[in-house]
């Protein structure tokens, strides 16, 4: 005996096609840029970039227009691995400078498995490129996603990580040493790193070098004094 039902039946996205790929538009990295939201659930097979030759691509298209400003942008993609809000089991992306359907186009780059932010590479002024964004599809696997394009600030300094202190410290002198990294286009050249221990006390450090857009430097900052007892919090913001 068998049974035989079937499903809902099943929209296809708007732009499943890459001709019909959806219009991006990149925001300034500030923070405050939300996701659009997509899904390649439905969607069809398309073209298999460099990165993944033999895999299965059930993808969806977007394209945007570096205008005069975009050149350098960061390309966010989120699955259910990065916000449990999206049903994608996971997303990967391919970048090229034209739409791949009848004759090949170099993929300028790709990623498997790039849920989260990835860097693209440096793009020609005034130009259209599209995006790709797929992952193996079925039952499962596809889903909704989330994808933003931010371009960098021209100026905008930030603290990666404290290297030192960390853990527990015997004694109250530190000797602080904190990973500066330029995030904005023009090249860092000075910058006051200001720094404390509980909130109080604040140092004020002024560096001076030469760090190019997404360069780091390990920064040794003067000593600062920190209170007896466990239970403190080092802070450093530039």
């Amino acid at each position: 005996t068998m049974a035989v039902t079937c499903a809902s039946a099943c929209t296809v996205p708007a732009n499943d096609l890459c001709p019909d790929a959806e219009t991006l538009t990149p925001v300034l990295m500030d923070g405050t840029g939300v996701p659009t939201l997509g899904s390649n659930a439905c969607a069809h097979s398309d073209v298999n970039p460099a990165c993944d030759q033999y895999g299965g691509q059930q993808g969806v298209w977007y394209v945007f227009n570096t205008t005069d400003r975009y050149e350098q942008l960061r390309l966010t993609l989120l699955s259910n691995n990065e916000d449990p809000s999206y049903t994608a089991t996971d997303i990967s992306f391919a970048l090229y400078a034209g739409c791949p359907t009848t004759c090949p186009v170099t993929t300028l780059t790709c990623a498997t498995s790039a849920g989260g932010t990835n860097v693209l590479p440096p793009l020609a002024d005034n130009t259209d490129y599209w995006l790709n964004v797929w992952n193996d599809g079925g039952l499962g696997i596809e889903g909704s996603f989330g994808i933003l394009l931010e371009y960098p600030p021209d100026y905008d300094a930030s603290i990666d990580s404290i290297t030192y202190p960390y853990n527990p410290v015997c004694g109250t002198l530190l000797n602080p040493t904190v990973i500066l990294t330029n995030n904005g286009l023009v090249t860092l050249t000075d910058v006051d790193i200001e720094y404390d221990v509980d909130g109080s006390g604040t140092q004020t450090f002024s560096w001076s070098g030469s760090l190019p857009y997404l360069a780091s430097e390990s920064v040794d900052l003067p000593s600062i004094v920190s209170p007896g007892g466990s239970g403190h919090t080092f802070n450093a913001t530039t």
